[in-house]
């Protein structure tokens, strides 16, 4: 029988064959962290694309404004609060950074070899950048290609202030996580757009179409612009704060709302040359005041939900943008090409983290199996040694035994069989048989009464009789007919002891002495 037949056979070995391999891969399972003023939000998927773990901690108010982290101290707690939750001995996750401090740009370029592709991107997004290049941390992706006086790539640009990210870094790292990437929800959204279609659900926008993704959430709303290729190429984020602090009356929010909306789509059709007609909208509530906003100001645009796969259809909107970075930590790390918005360094010590958490692992996994073999041979020598001693000992014992020694032990062994046998016979001469007496009691029983027990008392030489008559009648008779016969005395018999049955006959005890 060969592992594939065992393994099918033994389900529960399939398990443990599983754990074992993925655990001298070394592989990591990468989580998603979504960051917001209000709360901090985790999922974990496993390797079957199901949610694992979700956990959320919230903040408290003034932790984080418009994107800035402002209390170290608190938002530390929530991270370590969140972190014990987790119970795993190493965790690394993608973080979806608060999308206030992220720019993302995009651009074409000619279609070149990769590295003079990296010299060309890296050039452009110097050129591009809405904020110092020098203090920031910047990322590229292609997202597809356009035919614009002959083929180029579409090149996504994203931008962010170093400051901004290493102030998130530091706590993170003080907080025992390991972070693989920076994104920023734009790009997680439109992952999770992108996943919902490919499986099928029927929410997400028409195939080989752009789209737009509208999310609204406490921080502000988010306008996405994804192409064709189910990749992000412009976003617009408006915070609430930015307009009246952060409390905002609903008709400013419906102004405010068809305002820029129709900025976006403007900006769309003079920099595209085309117009998008589907949005998919993201929102926690207000989901139909906010549909008719839309329907009210731009009548052209085809309203959608988001319906994620059936699998994380129980969850809240405000997760989407977590999940999305979910699913990215569960791309192999060698096909990881998205934008990362972090220090090499980072990179680098997540490589190094692997590295040695593999020979940490191999090292054990040597280790314990040496000390098992070790373990094996120490006990296999004494188990042998105890039973070398054991039968020198006995082989010593037997020759130094003598005949004479031996034949007497078997006369005094013969001598107290003998008298054993001698008693068991004395005792079978004095004992009185009484099988005899069951043949006679069923006789006198007839067909009339159903003997249950016949219990002797061989000192006093009584017997007691329990048995099962038709009727009262029945009954007398058995008990004249025993009082009758010369082998029996003081028979004795009560009607205040029967029992009558559910079926109508009677159940009663009779008691007499033998005759010596």
């Amino acid at each position: 029988m060969n592992l594939q037949s065992l393994l099918q056979k033994y389900p529960q070995m399939k398990v443990y064959w599983e754990k074992t391999i993925k655990l001298l891969k070394a592989e990591t399972i990468i989580g998603g962290i979504s960051i917001s003023s209000e709360a901090i939000r985790y999922i974990r998927l496993n390797s079957k694309k199901e949610i694992e773990q979700k956990i959320g901690v919230t903040l408290e108010p003034g932790v984080i404004v418009n994107g800035n982290l402002k209390n170290k101290k608190a938002f530390l707690s929530a991270l370590r609060a969140l972190r014990s939750r987790l119970g795993n001995p190493e965790i690394h996750v993608i973080v979806s950074l608060p999308s206030d401090k992220v720019y993302i740009k995009s651009f074409n370029l000619p279609v070149i070899k990769d590295r003079l592709l990296e010299e060309a991107a890296k050039l452009n997004l110097q050129l591009l950048s809405p904020i110092d290049i020098k203090g920031s941390y910047t990322d590229w992706e292609k997202i597809g290609k356009v035919q614009e006086e002959g083929e180029k790539l579409e090149i996504l640009g994203a931008f962010v202030n170093k400051t901004t990210v290493d102030d998130y870094v530091s706590v993170f790292r003080e907080a025992d996580f390991g972070i693989v990437a920076v994104e920023f929800p734009a790009l997680s959204l439109a992952r999770l757009a992108k996943d919902s279609f490919s499986s099928g659900q029927t929410g997400s926008a028409s195939e080989n179409k752009p789209y737009i993704i509208l999310s609204v959430s406490s921080d502000g709303s988010e306008f996405i612009v994804v192409n064709s290729n189910g990749s992000p190429c412009f976003n617009y984020f408006v915070s609430w704060g930015s307009i009246e602090g952060r409390q905002i009356t609903l008709d400013k929010f419906n102004d405010t709302l068809a305002k820029e909306m129709k900025k976006v789509l403007n900006f769309y059709s003079s920099h595209w040359n085309c117009q998008v007609t589907d949005l998919i909208l993201v929102t926690r509530g207000l989901y139909t005041e906010i549909e008719n906003i839309i329907k009210t100001n731009c009548s052209s645009i085809n309203i959608k939900s988001l319906i994620v796969n059936e699998k994380f259809s129980k969850l809240n909107p405000s997760w989407y943008s977590v999940l999305g970075a979910a699913i990215r930590g569960g791309v192999p790390r060698s096909e990881d090409i998205f934008i990362s918005l972090i220090g090499i360094g980072t990179e680098q010590r997540f490589f190094e983290s692997r590295v040695t958490f593999f020979v940490r692992t191999w090292r054990t996994a040597v280790l314990s199996t040496l000390s098992v073999l070790v373990a094996f041979f120490v006990f296999g020598d004494l188990f042998f040694m105890q039973l070398s001693n054991n039968l020198d000992r006995q082989i010593s014992f037997i020759i130094q035994k003598e005949q004479g020694q031996e034949v007497s032990s078997l006369n005094e062994e013969a001598k107290k069989f003998n008298t054993l046998v001698a008693k068991a016979l004395v005792a079978e001469s004095k004992s009185k048989k009484i099988s005899h007496f069951f043949d006679i009691f069923n006789n006198l029983a007839g067909k009339e009464i159903e003997i249950q027990r016949v219990l002797f008392d061989p000192l006093k030489k009584t017997t007691l009789i329990t048995a099962i008559a038709k009727d009262n009648q029945s009954v007398i008779n058995f008990k004249n007919v025993l009082a009758e016969r010369e082998e029996f005395k003081d028979v004795e018999f009560s009607f205040t002891s029967t029992v009558t049955n559910s079926d109508g006959t009677i159940f009663f005890p009779i008691t007499f002495k033998l005759n010596s």
